[in-house]
């Protein structure tokens, strides 16, 4: 995608299909009209998308995307996925730009082979909690 360029918009129909069919994917989630971020994302790019498939969708139409990842309010918030793995997720104002771009840049290197067994270790502990019939507090970090 070129830096003139919007993301492309989704639907809550096509949003799954679209992070499935790319691998490295930055979703801007907004309420109403894209132009009311698009100043915010186009700083953000600032004419390198790297290697991200950039898309959007208007959490107002899609409002089971939005509760999906926990999103609430107004702002307008960056998701950011590689491999179906949410890696960053948080409102676009919540980090200064160059943060950011910085952030994305790490996630694009990152070892997804050793992010999915990470992963996966994670998902086999909990499970094996609930098979126990643990109290979720057990799973609590200290502190």
């Amino acid at each position: 995608m070129q830096q003139d360029e919007t993301p492309v918009p989704l639907s809550a129909g096509d949003f799954q299909d679209s992070a499935k069919a790319h691998p490295q994917f930055a979703c801007v989630m907004h309420q109403g009209p894209y132009a009311a971020c698009a100043a915010q994302v186009e700083a953000l790019r600032d004419g390198d998308d790297g290697p991200w498939h950039w898309a959007s969708i208007d959490l107002g139409e899609a409002p089971d995307v939005a509760t999906m990842f926990g999103i609430a309010g107004e702002e307008p918030w960056l998701l950011v996925m590689r491999e179906e793995v949410v890696l960053y997720r948080e409102p676009l104002s919540a980090r200064p730009v160059a943060e950011t771009r910085r952030l994305l840049a790490r996630a694009a290197a990152l070892d997804m082979q050793a992010v999915h067994q990470d992963v996966a270790q994670q998902r086999m502990a909990r499970d094996s909690l609930h098979s126990r019939r643990v109290c979720p507090t057990v799973m609590r970090s200290p502190g």
